[in-house]
């Protein structure tokens, strides 16, 4: 037992001797390092657990300066019937949040999606209430279970990722965690209403009974 025991100091000594050379730039200086949210430090690759959140050095400059501005002025260049439920869904946001609302947005490129998703991440970020932005490249090649409880989810751009059974049931599988647990999701996609639910028909079906459909009819605003 005691050679055990004195093998287990030592590995966790060394741990503490390896992590004790490390030293952790500022968040200023490790923001300007990072990309995709890893970031290096004396030859160790470091994941900031901070990144694409509301407490997020970059992304908060990254919200504030530049998020949607050439994409999307403002919603007087929505369609009305889209309009409107973009405005009801801003001005319930406090609501929707406990109930569990989100949104699914769909329209061919440059209709000002992504430019939505900004509006609503702007307000919340304004009531400090707990979010997470992805591009779904990066959501599914992540597979992140840090994110299932985030009280919003953010995922844009629906149906560009690599099409696999393991993504399906992924994104399956936290959908149908999220409706369970009333977390809002709101989702963006260049697909129709009718390619979504052959892409993900369990996770559309979930994501119909609780997200309101916005569909983006005009043409390109880039």
């Amino acid at each position: 037992m005691d050679e055990i025991k004195d093998t287990i100091d030592s590995i966790i000594k060394d741990i503490r001797e390896k992590k004790g050379k490390i030293e952790i730039p500022d968040i200023p200086e490790r923001c300007k390092s990072c990309f995709n949210g890893e970031f290096e430090v004396e030859g160790f690759s470091l994941n900031c657990e901070k990144y694409g959140e509301n407490n997020c050095f970059l992304y908060r400059e990254f919200i504030n300066d530049n998020f949607g501005k050439d994409i999307l002025p403002n919603l007087q260049e929505v369609e009305e019937q889209a309009r409107k439920k973009i405005e009801m869904y801003l001005s319930n946001i406090q609501k929707f949040s406990i109930n569990g609302k989100g949104l699914t947005i769909i329209g061919s490129l440059g209709t000002g999606k992504t430019s939505i998703i900004f509006l609503i991440v702007q307000e919340i970020f304004k009531r400090h209430i707990s979010f997470h932005y992805s591009h779904s490249y990066k959501f599914f090649d992540r597979q992140d279970e840090n994110i299932l409880n985030k009280r919003f989810l953010f995922i844009d751009d629906l149906g560009v990722e690599v099409k696999s059974d393991w993504n399906k049931s992924y994104f399956d599988y936290l959908i149908d965690h999220r409706y369970r647990f009333k977390l809002p999701t709101i989702i963006s996609s260049n697909l129709n209403e009718k390619k979504l639910k052959e892409e993900y028909p369990r996770a559309f079906d979930r994501l119909r009974k609780i997200n309101y459909l916005i569909e983006l009819k005009g043409g390109s605003k880039r």
